[in-house]
C-alpha cells in the first residue's frame, strides 16, 4: 500500500450535500458516489475551475443536521451557486494512502472498488502495523480524486 505522510493546507469546495444513510462499514461508505445518480443535481456552473473532486461525510461544528455525505469540486470559484453548498476542510496533517493511479480510466466500479479495499486494509493493516500514528477525530477524513488518482487522507496526530 503506497502512502505518504505530508501536512496538507485547507482546502474550499462546492458541491452536493447528499442525503445518505452512513453506516459503520466503510466498504458501503466507501467511494459512497459510485451509488448516487448526479443527474438529480445541478450541473457545475461556468467558470468553475475543478482542481480535483472530493468526497467526506461530515457534520457542521455549528449543526444539529445528522451526518452528511458530500461530494463536489475543489475550486477557488466566488460564491455558492444555487444547489451548491460550500465545505472546507482545514489544515491537518495526514497519511495519504493512493488507492488507484488510473482512476480516470476505470469503469466507476472498479475505481470504488479499490477505494472501498484501501480503506479496508487502512484500518485492518496500516494503522495496526504503525502504532506511532494515531487519527485525529477531529479533523476530517476524506477522497481526493485528482489527474487520475484516487486518494484517501487520513488526519493524524
Amino acid at each position: 500500500m503506497k502512502v505518504a505522510i505530508i501536512q496538507k493546507e485547507g482546502l474550499r469546495a462546492l458541491g452536493y450535500k447528499i442525503a445518505a444513510e452512513y453506516q459503520m462499514d466503510t466498504s458501503k461508505n466507501a467511494a459512497y458516489w459510485a451509488n448516487v445518480d448526479f443527474s438529480a443535481y445541478p450541473a457545475y456552473p461556468a467558470g468553475l475551475v475543478d482542481k480535483a473532486e472530493i468526497a467526506t461525510w461530515y457534520h457542521p461544528e455549528d449543526s444539529q443536521e445528522p451526518l452528511a455525505y458530500y461530494f463536489g469540486t475543489v475550486t477557488d470559484y466566488e460564491g455558492v451557486p444555487e444547489g451548491f453548498v460550500e465545505f472546507k476542510i482545514p489544515a491537518a496533517e495526514f497519511a495519504v494512502f493512493t488507492a488507484s493511479e488510473t482512476a480516470d480510466t476505470d469503469a466507476k466500479e472498479v475505481t470504488a472498488k479499490k477505494v472501498a479495499d484501501t480503506w479496508a486494509a487502512i484500518y485492518a493493516e496500516w494503522l495496526p502495523a504503525n502504532p506511532e500514528y494515531k487519527t485525529d477525530p477531529t479533523k476530517m477524513y476524506y477522497e481526493l480524486y485528482t489527474g487520475g488518482k484516487a486518494e484517501i487522507y487520513i488526519p493524524i496526530k
